[in-house]
């Protein structure tokens, strides 16, 4: 074993992708409908870890940054249309990671391991500029993004000699359009019946956190561990500036983000111990559900609909242990999102019902902070926002 020992673990993922399926200046009609869908899937896995030891001291570092943008557009534009119409666009998005970062000695340790993961881009469904010429049965359009994150960023050090530290930074940043609409297109001039119209714009993140840091020392010992989530993302579903005959419209934006993560940190030593923990999640989120300057006739039935739901649970805990034993965690939540549901201009001829509907459900389920302290003096303190 070397005296002096320096390691390190490097990933980096940086993919850009465009995908497009579109109609353009075209007259459709087939039989069996026309579909216009742009898919893209994306599955992500990285495995950097790391362990270095040294009589002296030794260091070792993990680091992961993935960039993920991927654009995804299906339309229809300044086409005449004589059939069913479906038009769908996917961007779906899986990333599991593990990294870690180990250092033992007999002099110094010190462990580390920084994750950073950021996924962008536009997923749109639409069509517009465009006439329906004959009686059709379906015009669907519709949006739909998904992002699921597995993440276990772990990191520990040992010493049997003066300090070992551990530390850990996590954060995942989404922002993200998931847009669907219909803009200027006519039926009515073409007395042209559309029986169902579904206008959905629908978003799903799902991440899944395990974050932690320990160190053990003779002398000092330090743990930290950092969590960040940024989530920003506009889900919007609309109907607009357009002449519609049709039997049943439903416009829906729906957002749904799930958060379960846990966070710790412990620094434990012969002299002074101290871990923290620190999580922090911000929600910035706009989900519109909407139908403006449009003509709809002969119509049953109008559904508009927005939603947004947040489902948050975080546990998060800081230990320190020695004869000056310090722990510390603190939890901090912020959400920042705008719901809106509206029928802005033009007219409805609705023979049963016009609902229009915005909701919010915000669920905090088990949200723990903990923090501990042990030796001759032990200082703890939580923080829960």
């Amino acid at each position: 074993m070397s005296e002096n020992a320096v390691g390190g673990a490097v990933t980096t993922t940086i993919n850009t992708n465009t995908v497009k399926a579109y109609a353009n200046n075209t007259k459709l009609s087939a039989e069996k409908g026309t579909e216009v869908a742009a898919k893209s899937i994306k599955f992500v896995e990285s495995t950097p870890v790391g362990v270095s030891a040294g009589t002296g001291v030794a260091v070792q570092g993990s680091v992961d940054t993935t960039v993920l943008t991927d654009d995804v557009f299906a339309y229809i534009s300044g086409s005449e249309i004589s059939s069913d119409v479906n038009i769908y666009a996917n961007n779906d998005t899986t990333v599991k990671t593990i990294l870690g970062g180990a250092a033992v000695s007999g002099k110094g340790a010190v462990g580390a391991a920084v994750y950073t993961n950021v996924i962008t881009g536009d997923t749109k469904a639409y069509i517009s500029d465009s006439q329906i010429k004959k009686d059709i049965n379906n015009l669907i359009v519709k949006a739909d993004t998904h992002e699921s994150l597995n993440v276990l960023a772990a990191s520990g050090s040992v010493s049997t000699g003066s300090v070992a530290v551990a530390g850990v930074v996590n954060t995942p940043v989404i922002t993200r359009d998931t847009i669907a609409y219909i803009d200027n297109v006519d039926s009515i001039t073409n007395n042209a019946n559309i029986s169902n119209i579904d206008v959905q714009a629908v978003s799903n993140s799902e991440i899944s956190p395990l974050s932690g840091g320990i160190s053990a020392s003779a002398g000092a010992g330090v743990g930290a561990t950092a969590y960040t989530l940024v989530l920003n993302k506009d889900v919007k579903a609309n109907i607009k500036n357009s002449k519609l005959k049709a039997k049943t419209v439903n416009v829906k934006a729906e957002n749904t983000d799930d958060d379960y993560s846990i966070t710790l940190a412990g620094g434990f030593a012969g002299q002074a111990g101290v871990g923290g923990a620190v999580s922090t999640t911000v929600f910035s989120n706009d989900v519109e559900a909407g139908i403006s300057q449009t003509k709809i006739t002969e119509a049953s039935k109008i559904d508009v609909n927005a939603t947004n739901t947040t489902n948050l649970e975080a546990i998060t805990g800081g230990a320190g242990g020695g004869t000056v034993g310090v722990g510390a965690s603190v939890n901090t939540n912020v959400l920042n999102n705008t719901v809106k549901a509206f029928f802005d201009g033009g007219s409805a001829d609705v023979r049963d019902a016009v609902t229009v509907k915005a909701q919010t459900f915000d669920n905090f389920k088990n949200t723990v902070t903990v923090s501990g302290a042990a030796g001759q003096v032990g200082v703890s303190g939580s923080v829960n926002t």
